[in-house]
């Protein structure tokens, strides 16, 4: 039976796969990206990665795939991985994953910010209907 595959885009990957990723692509990701044609027969540039259940492609850019590691403090100056972060990582998916009672993210505000109709200020003075005329 062939495992489920799944596109997505680097940033909505749970942390887990992430790190496991980190450590397959030790030196960066741009050099291992594919490319093939989507459904609307676009050329998309993706990462393949296999899990025990499951195939992925990580949907970036090259440019995309510099970034997260330039920006990413485990990674050295020149886009490998560090020593210590591998260890680190190594450590981490040992444990397995992270559940919401001991994830270190902090959590986005559950508050909606107020639409532009609630932040007027609302009249005090009576408003005054237009009068309607009939035809006959």
């Amino acid at each position: 039976m062939s495992k489920p595959r799944v596109i997505k885009d680097f940033d909505k990957l749970e942390a887990q796969i992430q790190r496991k990723l980190k450590l397959m692509y030790p030196y960066g990701f741009e050099k291992d990206l594919i490319s093939f044609k989507n459904h609307k027969n676009k050329f998309v540039s993706a990462l393949p990665f296999e899990t025990e259940d499951m195939y992925y492609l990580v949907r970036m850019t090259k440019e995309q795939a510099n970034a997260i590691v330039m920006k990413d403090t485990d990674y050295d100056d020149q886009g490998n991985l560090k020593d210590e972060a591998k260890t680190k990582l190594k450590e981490s998916i040992e444990k397995g994953p992270t559940t919401k009672k001991n994830q270190t993210k902090p959590k986005a505000s559950t508050k909606k910010a107020p639409s532009p109709k609630n932040t007027r200020a609302k009249s005090k003075a009576p408003t005054k209907k237009a009068p309607t005329t009939k035809k006959k």
